[in-house]
């Protein structure tokens, strides 16, 4: 239990330490008790006090690095699926599947008034529009030669013919 890491992120540090932190209160409740007997109490009550606000400005430092780093990777894959909802709607080919949840989850919570159909897979008779690989990745089977429509957290491309430019 003490040999437990502990990051903050979250509810992590009531779920994870509740007991590790009774067991620090029931120790410095000891050690209080007996440093009283040797009257070197107040000096132990600031060095509890000092170490407790350390351990809390710990805590609050990484949680508030976790919401920025989670800030940031939000924006960077929401930048996708933003630029598709200034596209023409059509089906969108994301064989990678964190790339397809990713664009899924965005279509869902952010632009569900177009009517997107986001497969990992292609499916028959279905003629994709958009085409998405990792960002500098290998090539997608079937998409167009030359740079992708869009570039950022992955790369887009968009497929000429009857369903493309």
């Amino acid at each position: 239990m003490v040999a437990q890491r502990v990051a903050a992120p979250e509810r992590t540090l009531f779920y994870k330490s509740l007991l590790w932190c009774l067991l620090v209160v029931l120790l410095a409740d000891w050690a209080l008790r007996h440093a009283q007997r040797a009257g070197w109490a107040p000096v132990l009550r600031g060095l509890l006090a000092a170490g407790g606000l350390a351990f809390t400005a710990s805590q609050v430092y990484l949680l508030e690095r976790h919401n920025a780093e989670q800030v940031r990777a939000w924006q960077t894959y929401r930048q996708p699926m933003a630029w598709l909802a200034t596209q023409p709607v059509g089906p969108v080919l994301a064989p990678v599947l964190v790339y397809q949840y990713y664009l899924r989850f965005f279509a869902h919570t952010e632009f569900r008034d177009q009517p997107w159909v986001i497969d990992d897979q292609p499916r028959p008779g279905v003629r994709y529009r958009y085409l998405v690989r990792p960002a500098g990745g290998r090539p997608v089977p079937g998409a167009p030669p030359g740079p992708p429509a869009f570039h950022g957290a992955f790369d887009i491309f968009v497929v000429p013919g009857p369903a493309g430019r």
